[in-house]
Formats: structure tokens, C-alpha cells, sequence
């Protein structure tokens, strides 16, 4: 009987061993996240404010530099409205669009700041990504920073759309990570959504302050 436990003590410990020596890192948590077999993962959600460019007061209004409302066109004034209410800028769409005029539709990024920033918003960088996994990359590390991404995408059958990434989970890897503020509608949703339907990305814009 010993003999036999004595055996099955050591099959057990060499199972043990050649499971941590497969993952190392299984259940370490530091810092920066928990690890998974030499991965980090980690999450992050922004309270970023959620704005609907149609069935609201601001709906109706037209932008006048493109005669299109904003209920019609307004995502990517609706999703900046969005981030500058973020940042602590007391402001909805109707009321950026009244700031913007001219530089409303298509929207001016760098207007934006001058304009409706309130010296809360003070700068504006904007990108063209042509990839997904560039915009993943460039979201996890504005999202690590505390800034909203903004990303523009281009639709299969033409036109485009504007939504807010708010947040991301896991690895930051896939579209399936990525929390978004969706003007369309005014839901939260994830972005593979979007990808699911064969949107492409053409711009990134991350304001701060």
C-alpha cells in the first residue's frame, strides 16, 4: 500500500511541475493587468457621455456648411460633442454644431478645438489608419492614456460613419475588444459590429487636453 501511494505521489508531482512550467505565469496578477500565459490582460472604460444624432432636440438642426442635419450626417459632431463632453466641456451636438458654423460638416477637427474647446480641449491629433489592427494598437494606447479614439470608417456601399471607442477588454486585439459610443442610434456596442459589416477605417482623432 505505501509503495503504491509512494507512486502515485510522484506521478502527481510530475503533472504538477510540467503544468507550471507550460504556463508560468497562470493567474499572476501585477500592476499592469493579470497575466496568462505571458500575456497581460487588462481592461479599461472611459465615462464617456453617450449622444444620439437622431430623435433628439439637436436632430432637426442643419449644418449649414453641408445643408445635411445632424440626425442625416452629424456622427462625426455627435461623437466629438461626445468626447468634449469627456473632457468636462459643458456641451451637447446642437450646441457644437451653433460653435462649429462653417466648420461643422465635414468637421473641422482642429476648429473644433478653437472653437468649442473652452480651454478644456486644447490639441488634436488625427491619423489615416488603412488597417484594423493599426486602429487597435492606436486605441488601446489613447485608451491607457485616459483620451477617447474617434474613428472614421468607410461603408461597403459608399459613405461614412463616425463612432467613439470608449474602451477596451483582454488583450485589445480584435474588434470584439473595443467598447464603442455609437451616435447612430446612441448605443453602446462593440466594434466588431462595424467590422462585421465590412467597414473599413480611413481616420483616427484623439483630442486632449
Amino acid at each position: 500500500m505505501k509503495k503504491k501511494f509512494l507512486v502515485a505521489l510522484t506521478a502527481a508531482l510530475a503533472l504538477t511541475t510540467q503544468v507550471a512550467m507550460a504556463s508560468p505565469n497562470l493567474g499572476v496578477t501585477t500592476p499592469e493587468g493579470t497575466q496568462q500565459n505571458g500575456i497581460t490582460i487588462q481592461s479599461v472604460s472611459l465615462a464617456v457621455p453617450l449622444y444620439s444624432q437622431s430623435g433628439q432636440t439637436w436632430s432637426s438642426q442643419v449644418m449649414s456648411s453641408c445643408g445635411s442635419t445632424i440626425s442625416a450626417a452629424g456622427c462625426t459632431l455627435t461623437s466629438t460633442a461626445m468626447v468634449f463632453k469627456y473632457y468636462g466641456v459643458a456641451i451637447d451636438p446642437g450646441q457644437l454644431n451653433v460653435k462649429m458654423g462653417a466648420s461643422a460638416c465635414p468637421l473641422v477637427y482642429g476648429d473644433a478645438v478653437t472653437k468649442a474647446g473652452a480651454g478644456i480641449v486644447r490639441t488634436v491629433a488625427t491619423s489615416s489608419p488603412t488597417a484594423w489592427s493599426t486602429v487597435y494598437s492606436a486605441a488601446k494606447a489613447a485608451l491607457d492614456s485616459g483620451k477617447p479614439y474617434i474613428v472614421g470608417m468607410n461603408k461597403p456601399a459608399g459613405g461614412t460613419h463616425f463612432v467613439v471607442i470608449s474602451g477596451y477588454a483582454t488583450t485589445g486585439a480584435s474588434a470584439a475588444d473595443f467598447t464603442i459610443k455609437d451616435p447612430a442610434g446612441g448605443v453602446t456596442r462593440t466594434l466588431s459590429y462595424y467590422t462585421g459589416l465590412s467597414y473599413t477605417p480611413y481616420r483616427g482623432v484623439v483630442y486632449s487636453k
